[in-house]
């Protein structure tokens, strides 16, 4: 991302920030701001100017794998794969 970003100086992104549904969910919106601020901070110290970026938490609201999928699981290893591919900061370029 940071090649990506360097080479290509006009984009801009937004950083959103994941978390699984488990837990409350305030406190997985503040996780995942947290989460992608994280990211944005990152991406700042590596040169990366902080105009081109936003960040934003969206909680447990935009799930890859839904609740009622990981209902279905009955192997707790898969379970636990599919709470953590729900946590996850992701980029999007907004122009």
């Amino acid at each position: 991302l940071i090649g990506f970003l360097k080479k290509n100086k006009d984009i801009k992104i937004e950083l959103g920030g994941h978390t699984d549904s488990r837990g409350n969910e305030n406190e997985n919106i503040t996780l995942s701001k947290d989460r992608a601020e994280s990211v944005y901070n990152y991406l700042i110290s590596k040169g990366i100017n902080s105009n081109r970026m936003t960040y934003k938490g969206y909680g447990s609201s935009h799930p890859v794998i839904d609740d009622q999928t990981i209902s279905l699981l009955t192997d707790e290893e898969e379970i636990k794969k599919a709470h953590q591919t729900n946590r996850r900061t992701i980029y999007k370029i907004i122009k």
